[in-house]
């Protein structure tokens, strides 16, 4: 599966495996094979391809892009207003010891 994505991207791209190959510093047969066996690329050739193909990890493992939007998790939700809630604090505070400062 992402080896066909990769060979579609190159050739959209107008680009060859070659290419691809000097670019990620391997062999073409390493990518022959890939192909040949119907194999994927190991974990850590993931992201210099996309690098490469100007994809995100995303696109070339799944054929999807996520939404930026479905990426936070309810719990990282209850952080963010979390932070925002303490900036609140921090401005009000800033506020009140610039007034305590000018009145002394």
């Amino acid at each position: 599966m992402i080896t066909q994505r990769i060979v579609s991207l190159l050739e959209e791209k107008s680009l060859t495996a070659t290419d691809l190959c000097r670019a990620i510093g391997i062999n073409t047969s390493t990518m022959t094979n890939w192909k040949n066996r119907g194999t994927d690329p190991p974990a850590k050739m993931i992201i210099p391809i996309c690098e490469f193909l100007g994809v995100s990890s995303d696109y070339l493992l799944t054929g999807k892009e996520r939404n930026s939007k479905q990426n936070i998790l309810s719990e990282d939700s209850e952080w963010l207003a979390l932070i925002h809630q303490l900036k609140g604090v921090y401005k009000m505070f800033k506020t009140a010891g610039r007034r305590y400062c000018r009145a002394s």
